[in-house]
């Protein structure tokens, strides 16, 4: 039987293994037509059939009958159940998994979240509390909060590190600052631009608004890479319509949501400064970590996977019962060195070749130059690999590497880049001796550690 860790969180099911993601599908049911359909393919017609889609069953599993009928679905756990098995046969997986789940699962949700996993092909190892994801970010003898989003809420969790162990401490949601809304204030902003660009209104078809949504993931990777202004487009079946729409006309229509965001933030931390550290799909949203006061690093579902297998307990791997994971061990603090001081005269340079420990970054090593972190990288016209100082984000960069003085990581905009001779996208952690490299040019690139 193959080992996989099962994420429940309605922005995005996940579901990893070793070598990191397997498949992910957002919660959306569709129930029209002869069959269900669930996942992506639901979420791309969910403005098309409104009234026959849901996406609240995750958000409010339980066994109450629906209000309303959906297909054959008696209530939300009969439809989450649908889903597992949806996400199992997308990822052809039948063996057992640690599951994942939010603090806002109650105690009546977690045991009917057990009851339908049994009845599928997952076998439950052990529970764990998503938010310790951020573990390896907590400072010695500090709290921290983690920042988590859902298609319904805003979650905060206070993690605090105890004797070397990290429990939760803490957990508020902010009702209706979930990804829906978001996306839906959003979409709003480019429809605006439509009418006064054009005075074309996409919201006069389901086709045309669909197009919108379906086209929101990629309008988000276009502002996170520091793009100011995206080009919209809509295919009306007749001509194509565009719209211009900046990342400030975004981040001014944010603004009353990142206000209640705020106001809760403030109770919950009880204006006491602490650390904040998004997941990444919070960090998508523009704006968000301005307005947390957030690390430039993020943490991803492939570091929840790396966390939960660790913190799997022999006796549930040895499969004596379902133990729920409430506390991590943290990383030793020899394997977490912060950030020193810029080398002077007299310095060391340790490029991790002698020490099976993995030590934090200080610099990369390029062309016989060591660069301080953080720094941004972009190609130029005659296309030399040029390396700026600094985290702000460029228009046209190739990758960012941020450093929170606990961990460093490498933030990827294409598809063209190598960590030790495997491809790599989005945000990966980076330990001293890490060797990187661009496909398209001889460029090496190693992450050292300079001592004063």
């Amino acid at each position: 039987m193959s080992k996989a860790v099962l994420e429940i969180n309605d922005h995005a099911m996940g579901l990893y293994n070793h070598n990191g993601l397997i498949v992910s599908s957002p919660a959306y049911v569709l129930a029209h037509g002869k069959q269900p359909q669930f996942g992506q393919q639901a979420i791309e017609q969910s403005r098309i059939h409104p009234v026959s889609t849901n996406n609240e069953f995750w958000y409010r599993l339980g066994m109450t009958p629906l209000s309303r009928p959906l297909a054959h679905f008696r209530h939300y756990a009969d439809i989450a159940h649908g889903h597992l098995m949806h996400l199992a046969q997308q990822g052809s997986f039948d063996g057992e998994v640690v599951v994942a789940v939010p603090a806002s699962f109650n105690r009546e949700q977690l045991a009917v979240l057990s009851g339908i996993i049994q009845h599928s092909p997952f076998k439950t190892l052990a529970i764990m509390d998503s938010a310790l994801i951020a573990a390896n970010h907590l400072p010695e003898n500090q709290n921290l909060v983690y920042v988590d989003l859902q298609l319904h809420q805003l979650s905060f969790t206070r993690l605090l590190n105890e004797a070397g162990s990290v429990r939760r401490d803490a957990f508020a949601v902010v009702p209706g600052a979930g990804f829906i809304a978001l996306s839906n204030t959003i979409v709003q902003v480019v429809t605006d631009a439509f009418i006064a660009q054009s005075r074309f209104n996409p919201q006069h078809s389901a086709v045309w608004e669909q197009q919108l949504y379906n086209e929101l993931p990629s309008w988000l990777q276009q502002f996170q890479s520091g793009q100011q202004e995206i080009l919209v487009q809509i295919n009306t079946g007749k001509n194509t319509v565009q719209a211009r729409v900046s990342v400030s006309e975004v981040l001014e229509s944010l603004q009353a949501v990142f206000q209640k965001i705020s106001q809760h933030f403030a109770q919950f931390v009880s204006h006491t400064a602490m650390p904040v550290v998004l997941s990444e799909r919070a960090a998508r949203i523009p704006g968000l970590a301005f307005c947390l006061k957030a690390s430039p690093l993020t943490v991803s579902g492939e570091q929840l996977a790396e966390i939960c297998m660790r913190a799997l307990p022999a006796s549930s791997a040895a499969g004596n019962g379902v133990t729920y994971i409430s506390s991590v061990a943290r990383e030793p603090s020899s394997a977490r060195t912060t950030s020193s001081a810029p080398a002077t005269t007299d310095t060391d340079i340790d490029t991790g070749t002698d020490s099976g420990t993995a030590r934090t970054p200080t610099h990369i090593l390029y062309q016989a130059q060591a660069w301080p972190l953080p720094l941004t990288a972009h190609i130029d016209s005659a296309k030399k690999l040029i390396l700026d100082s600094g985290s702000a984000r460029r228009e046209g960069e190739l990758f960012r590497i941020e450093s929170d003085g606990i961990n460093v990581a490498i933030n990827t905009a294409g598809t063209d880049m190598l960590l030790a001779g495997q491809k790599i996208s989005g945000t990966k952690r980076l330990a001293v001796g890490d060797v990187i490299s661009v496909k398209s040019l001889a460029a090496e690139i190693q992450c050292i550690q300079v001592r004063a």
